[in-house]
């Protein structure tokens, strides 16, 4: 048995297909083989913080980021 079937029916199920596989993906798996960078890119500065405690912010800082950060601060 054939079906016959238009590049554009075909393309939609394989959109339809696409995401049904993606979503059994665990977050690692679909996330596997990307640059960080690329993934934070997508989300503004703000929505990259969402959820994180002041010193899991603070930590991915140098220490003398923090200390240039607090005295433009004092400055003001």
């Amino acid at each position: 048995m054939t079906l016959d079937m238009t590049p554009e029916q075909l393309t939609k199920m394989g959109e339809m297909w696409g995401e049904v596989f993606l979503n059994e993906l665990t977050i690692e798996k679909r996330l596997a083989g990307l640059k960080p960078q690329d993934i934070l890119s997508r989300f503004n500065p703000e929505e990259r913080l969402v959820g994180l405690k002041p010193e899991e912010w603070l930590a991915t800082l140098k220490p003398e980021e923090i200390e240039n950060y607090l005295n433009k601060i004092k400055q003001k």
